[in-house]
C-alpha cells in the first residue's frame, strides 16, 4: 500500500478510536442495564479490531507508529 494511504488509515483509526473509547463513561453515567453492557462490549470489540488494522500497517511502516508516538508525546495526542 501506498505510505501515504498508511497513514490516512492509521490517523483515522487512532481518531475513531479515541472517540469510541471515549463513549465508555457515557454509558456507565446514563446508561441502564445489559442493553448498554452489550454496547460497552461490541465498543470493545471494535477498539480491539481498529488496533489489528494499525499493526497491519505499522508492520509495514514501523515509522509511522514512531511518528504517532512523537505526536503523542508533543501534542498530546496522536492524530491529526
Amino acid at each position: 500500500m501506498d505510505k501515504e494511504v498508511a497513514r490516512m488509515i492509521v490517523n483515522t483509526a487512532l481518531r475513531v478510536g479515541a472517540d469510541l473509547t471515549k463513549l465508555a463513561p457515557l454509558l456507565k453515567q446514563f446508561g441502564s442495564g445489559d442493553v448498554d453492557q452489550s454496547t460497552k462490549m461490541a465498543i470493545g470489540s471494535a477498539i480491539a479490531e481498529i488496533g489489528e488494522i494499525q499493526a497491519r500497517v505499522f508492520e509495514q511502516y514501523p515509522d509511522l507508529k514512531a511518528e504517532a508516538e512523537a505526536r503523542l508525546n508533543t501534542y498530546e495526542r496522536s492524530y491529526y
